[in-house]
């Protein structure tokens, strides 16, 4: 098995038990901007709010 990224293991998790939750979830992100965008797409796919997402570029 290969390395996976924050976000494969975050995807994973969005598909089972934290999946009935995510109205009630915050998100604060903190990384590369490749990584943060990926993510905020990935939670954005997943119905979550630009309201529970707050995070931090390092730029």
């Amino acid at each position: 098995m290969g390395r996976k990224y924050v976000q494969d293991h975050l995807a994973e998790d969005l598909s089972t038990e934290l999946a009935s939750s995510l109205g009630k979830a915050e998100f604060y992100l903190c990384g590369p901007s490749p990584m943060m965008s990926s993510t905020i797409e990935l939670l954005k796919s997943r119905q979550v709010d630009d309201s529970q997402i707050a995070f931090d570029d390092f730029t």
